[in-house]
């Protein structure tokens, strides 16, 4: 279920739409990677090998197209099949080869850009690779968990590796082992018990900006109540009811 595609992308031309966006327009994928490879399975149609790669590479894309939710990253395993493709055409067109180089090159510099604008806006560099103590991660709130007894759970976060505490005081889940019955909110379903019911021990640590961006992408993954929303998608803790 929570690989289906969202309400308005089920329609075979959304579905269409996001193949271009996500892939055929993505400049990871390199732009030309679709179309070279489907030059070179016309210039060597009688070559079974081409063939193969050419049927595995169209099953890759029905795979992608009508059992994934839609999502960029669900395509990379087909890129191993047309690169074989293109390198078959590269060896017998000299032409063929340039243009890989121009894809390559172009692809190089976007992976520059991108890059360096990811560590200008979330300060990657300063924050993760310099950092020698995790605790400097933590909120506030949080800074003197490990002197006391209480757990942390996690709702809308699965990043346990930023929480030095051990797992018998850590409680979290990934997306994909959320269950949401009916009339529940998100925040009270991700780890399977009430809110109020885990504060009793637990500091909650919760991430409205995930549980948002989750909705979005996720089939039957409500947003987080109103109650919950904040400016900028701000991370909420919550005390113990017990302290």
């Amino acid at each position: 279920m929570a690989h289906r595609a969202v309400e308005n992308e089920k329609s075979l031309p959304a579905r269409l739409e996001a193949f271009s966006r996500e892939i055929l327009a993505d400049w990871r994928f390199g732009w030309l990677l679709i179309p070279l490879a489907l030059l070179s399975t016309v210039l060597n149609r009688r070559t079974p090998e081409v063939i193969f790669a050419a049927v595995a590479t169209l099953l890759i894309i029905l795979f992608w197209l009508f059992l994934t939710h839609l999502m960029g990253r669900f395509f990379v395993p087909a890129i191993v099949l047309l690169a074989i493709l293109i390198g078959s055409a590269c060896v017998q067109y000299s032409r063929m080869t340039a243009a890989v180089g121009m894809m390559a090159i172009a692809s190089f510099i976007h992976l520059h850009i991108a890059f360096n604008q990811s560590v200008e806006v979330s300060h990657v560099y300063e924050g993760l690779v310099r950092l020698r103590d995790l605790s400097d991660l933590y909120p506030p709130e949080l800074a003197d968990i490990e002197k006391t007894g209480y757990k942390l759970a996690l709702i809308g976060d699965s990043e346990a590796f930023l929480r030095p505490l051990p797992m018998s005081r850590l409680e979290y889940r990934s997306i994909f082992d959320v269950v949401v019955p009916p009339g529940k909110s998100i925040v009270d379903a991700w780890l399977g018990r009430d809110l109020e019911e885990l504060r009793k021990d637990h500091y909650i640590l919760l991430n409205p900006g995930e549980l948002n961006r989750l909705s979005a992408t996720y089939y039957g993954i409500p947003p987080a109540p109103p109650q919950w929303q904040r400016r900028r998608d701000e991370t909420i803790v919550l005390p113990p009811t017990s302290k």
